[in-house]
């Protein structure tokens, strides 16, 4: 009984273990193909990792920015806080200077 195999291999018995120099090429090429599935893994594995890092750096860079900005609004009302006191001390020493 022969099976027609990609590539025009055909391979004869080789559940016998009669398939000869067919046989060793077609262990050859499922243990490459098993290599393959191995490095294919890896790199998921690496790029999921990469994601992962990518995915927690913009979360914090997210916070950094809400942080930020939060900072921003309070310096903001310190400023308009401080505007309101220097105008009250102007108005209250422009009082003083008219009595």
């Amino acid at each position: 009984m022969s099976v027609k195999l990609t590539g025009d291999i055909y391979l004869t018995n080789v559940s016998s273990g009669l398939g000869g120099p067919v046989e060793t090429e077609l262990h050859q090429q499922i243990e490459e193909l098993k290599n393959e599935i191995e490095q294919l893994k890896q790199s998921l594995h690496e790029t999921r990792r990469r994601e992962c890092e990518l995915a927690i750096e913009v979360a914090l860079n997210q916070v950094k920015s809400e942080l930020l900005k939060n900072e921003m609004d309070i310096l903001k009302k310190e400023r308009e806080e401080a505007a309101k006191l220097a105008k009250k001390l102007d108005e209250l020493f422009n009082k003083k200077e008219q009595k």
